[in-house]
């Protein structure tokens, strides 16, 4: 039963790992699309400076999540 468990455990912690990997590369495609915005003139820089802002609080969050031992 422990054993089974761990193997659960283990199995849950690589597919998490792998989630987060993922929103990480997302954050990445939306941050080149928000300069190509900005150096289009599509946004402002202060539209650009709040979206990083939250892109940057998403990253955090993600990175702290794919490094937690579990």
């Amino acid at each position: 039963m422990a054993i089974a468990l761990a193997k659960d455990r283990k199995l849950h912690r690589h597919k998490e790992i792998a989630h987060f990997q993922v929103i990480l590369a997302a954050i990445e495609a939306g941050r080149m699309a928000l300069i190509t915005l900005h150096r289009s003139g599509d946004i402002h820089d202060k539209t650009l400076r709040k979206m990083e802002e939250e892109l940057d609080m998403q990253q955090i969050a993600a990175e702290i999540r794919i490094s937690e031992t579990g």
